[in-house]
């Protein structure tokens, strides 16, 4: 016999592969503040490695009850575009191997 269903409002964490995109462009920006609404602090997935990752860029990361606040100050001009340059280098080297 069907269960009757009982409606209960719920929230579904955001993703981590998707914040990764935010995290590379406050990588690549000179300053920048983003919210990300629903990333948790004790997410079981691991591409929130990329809150670690980022740190060599210059990307903080608070973690508040609401979501996830990426911030970039403001960086010399010179590792501003290593920075760019190291991003781009990452996320090619991927495509290298297939050709």
């Amino acid at each position: 016999e069907p269960q009757k269903y009982n409606l209960q409002p719920y929230t579904v964490e955001s993703d981590w592969s998707a914040a990764s995109y935010w995290y590379s462009v406050v990588a690549i920006a000179e300053e920048a503040s983003i919210l990300l609404p629903h990333l948790k602090e004790n997410s079981l997935q691991g591409d929130k490695a990329i809150v670690e990752i980022m740190k060599n860029f210059g990307v903080e990361t608070t973690f508040l009850p609401e979501g996830v606040h990426i911030t970039k100050m403001k960086m010399p001009f010179q590792t501003t575009l290593h920075t760019i340059l190291h991003i781009v280098r990452i996320w090619l080297k991927p495509l290298w191997h297939c050709v």
